[in-house]
């Protein structure tokens, strides 16, 4: 009924050529914004030269190589006319540096720490495996609500966000909106080596329990050049792995 009532619908530009996740990876998403009335396509920035005018959201989903320069003016062009971004970072290698990529999230004062939260709150995450866990969800925020109050939400292995100051952000005309974060009785793992025991250890040695944040809403305000104003909105997550088609067999087995 969505699909033949709605006369204009919401354009989904998913970016490729950066080894994001591909169709095979995320095909529940997909159907469930078809079923939605989404149309969704999937794009090459450095063959367009451009995000299309009518793009509604342009997802970036757990890139593991670098923006062009290209593509970084093509990005830069879609936030300043108002562009809406939903970006998603897996855990890395500690070998990768996404450059370019800090350029468009620098817009919004907001970058990715790489590592893992390991939570240790009692009875948010799945025993002996404590990167995997349910985070603290946003009760109040539009996108999180009914999350909270009519679902569970697992995470795994989840790097944290960080950002600029307060000062810095309003003079970037950034507003920010925590939506996911751990318990104050996490910790964050950036030794990615194997030994896992020898890094909680180390982790817990420093004193390095608290919360962290997990994915925010970020809302830039913007002035044309024609003077208008606008708002450009990124969606940003330090985990990809939730929208994904992977299961935690664990998990069905433990709980809803």
């Amino acid at each position: 009924i969505l699909g033949l009532t709605q006369e204009n619908k919401p354009k989904v530009y998913l970016t490729q050529g950066h080894q994001e996740y591909g169709q095979e990876a995320i095909n529940r998403l997909l159907v469930q914004l078809a079923n939605e009335a989404f149309d969704v396509n999937f794009i090459n920035l450095s063959t367009t030269g451009m995000v299309p005018e009518d793009c509604s959201v342009l997802a970036i989903i757990s890139p593991a190589q670098d923006l062009m320069d290209v593509e970084v003016t093509a990005i830069t062009d879609y936030i300043n006319r108002g562009g809406k971004i939903f970006f998603s970072m897996d855990v890395v290698s500690e070998t990768i540096q996404l450059p370019n990529m800090q350029k468009i999230l620098d817009l919004y004062g907001v970058s990715v720490e790489n590592g893992y939260v390991f939570e240790c709150a009692e009875n948010q995450y799945l025993a002996n495996y404590n990167y995997i866990y349910m985070p603290q969800v946003s009760s109040t925020s539009e996108i999180t609500k009914d999350i909270y109050t009519d679902s569970y939400l697992w995470l795994v292995f989840t790097g944290r966000l960080n950002y600029k100051s307060d000062e810095e952000l309003a003079a970037l005309n950034v507003t920010k909106e925590t939506l996911l974060s751990s318990s104050p009785e996490s910790m964050f793992i950036t030794d990615l080596s194997d030994d896992v025991n020898k890094a909680v250890e180390n982790a817990a040695s420093k004193g390095m329990m608290k919360s962290s944040e997990i994915a925010s809403s970020l809302t830039k305000k913007i002035t044309t050049p024609d003077g208008n104003e606008v708002e450009s909105k990124l969606i940003i997550a330090s985990s990809a792995s939730f929208i994904s088609d992977y299961v935690v067999n664990e998990l069905n087995q433990t709980y809803p």
